[in-house]
């Protein structure tokens, strides 16, 4: 059968959006992770508390490895050689970054970030729903998750605006979608809880609390 792997842009993403497959054992891929060069500053990391980007990168490197494993199962975590949108220049093509992905896990059944936010889309999270898309043109079995912050709902999703949801994903990635809904038991939901805490530097500044 098949493995999952979960496209994460950010060290944080698999986590916050796809607790349930990481806990039944899917591969995490951290996109977006390689280290900015010294000497970077950015205003996101200095808000966060601490203003040298490369050693606030490695805090999180951290935080993440130690989230990951609150989930409970045994997976592996891999990282492709891309820095975060706040650390880069130029940004990679989707067709750039389906290689890349290919390269690193060739086989399995992959998730990425939905990104159809209508109030913010991350460039990073676009970027990737973009490679998703190709590696589905590519014959992948290809998932696509709401991914947070950005489109976390004021409630809990009601059937009419999951409807609405539905028809604007099936819009934007020009595909026919089935919607799987993962509800998560008490159990489950304080072991994620837990692990969203554990990264301390951005959990605050990301309003989930």
């Amino acid at each position: 059968m098949a493995s999952s792997v979960i496209l994460s842009p950010h060290l944080d993403d698999a986590v916050f959006d796809c607790w349930h497959a990481l806990a039944n054992g899917a591969t995490v891929l951290n996109v977006f992770a390689a280290k900015p060069p010294e000497g970077t500053h950015t205003f996101w990391d200095r808000v966060c508390g601490e203003a040298d980007s490369r050693r606030m990168f490695q805090i999180r490197i951290d935080e993440n490895e130690a989230a990951v494993a609150m989930s409970g199962t045994k997976k592996t975590q891999l990282y492709l050689d891309y820095m975060d949108a706040q650390y880069r220049s130029s940004h990679p093509t989707a067709s750039e970054l389906a290689d890349a992905i290919e390269r690193k896990t060739p086989k399995g059944t992959f998730y990425a970030p939905l990104a159809i936010s209508l109030v913010f889309r991350h460039k990073d999270h676009v970027l990737l729903r973009q490679a998703a898309l190709e590696l589905h043109k590519r014959g992948h079995a290809v998932g696509f998750y709401p991914d947070a912050p950005y489109m976390n709902p004021p409630h809990t999703p009601r059937p009419a605006s999951l409807k609405r949801l539905h028809a604007r994903a099936e819009k934007v990635l020009g595909l026919p979608l089935r919607t799987d809904i993962h509800e998560l038991s008490p159990k489950a939901l304080q072991a994620k809880d837990a692990a969203m805490h554990a990264y301390q530097s951005q959990y605050k500044m990301t309003n989930l609390e």
